[in-house]
């Protein structure tokens, strides 16, 4: 073997370890890169749904939103604020139960794909917002309910679905009730954050 074939097996060798090298690079960069792409997709999932809460419980419904959201349902029919006002209510809630239902359709996605890549402790992470959903749900179906049929519901029955319903502290917050409901989703979300932006940091 010659000084020629010598030097052509060393750089062979070298261009090898390097291209192999190379890839093992690039595989580990798109796992961080992965991992930071998934936490960063459930972050967002999350405050989401933290402001579709707030978004639905907000007792606040200026004229505006009622205004774009009846002419939404209802188009070609021409807006009055008095004659009007159940029906634009009613179609400013249906907008906002759908913001509220896109944004937990995004969760699941996200919270299946933390799974896959973070671990089982992603699987069940976000059922306590989930749980949440359904006694607001079930809240506004039985408030509205003695409404269409006519039938009344003791005070103390309303009371408790107010809690669930309204935000209580939108108004005066020094003087009204702690609101246990949205505090109860706030720390959930808080919970869910922290554990998610663990995986945010490059190196792990």
């Amino acid at each position: 073997m010659n000084w020629t074939q010598i030097l052509t097996s060393i750089t062979s060798r070298i261009f090898a370890g390097a291209g192999v090298y190379a890839l093992q690079n690039w595989k580990r960069e798109f796992r961080i890169r992965q991992r930071h792409d998934v936490a960063k997709k459930f972050i967002g999932a999350v405050l989401d749904v933290r402001y579709a809460f707030t978004l639905v419980r907000s007792q606040f419904q200026s004229r505006l939103e009622l205004e774009a959201a009846f002419q939404s349902k209802y188009p070609g029919r021409i807006f009055d604020f008095i004659e009007d006002g159940d029906d634009s209510s009613a179609a400013l809630y249906e907008q906002r139960l759908a913001v509220m239902g896109d944004a937990f359709n995004v969760l699941r996605s996200a919270a299946i794909e933390a799974e896959v890549i973070f671990g089982k402790q992603f699987r069940d992470a976000h059922l306590y917002l989930w749980r949440e959903r359904a006694k607001l749900l079930t809240a506004l179906r039985k408030y509205y309910q003695p409404m269409l049929s006519e039938r009344s519901m003791p005070d103390e029955e309303y009371d408790k679905i107010d809690k669930i319903l309204y935000d209580s502290t939108a108004y005066s917050p020094a003087d009204v009730r702690p609101d246990e409901f949205q505090q109860g989703v706030e720390d959930e979300c808080n919970r869910l954050l922290a554990m998610s932006r663990q995986y945010l940091a490059w190196n792990n």
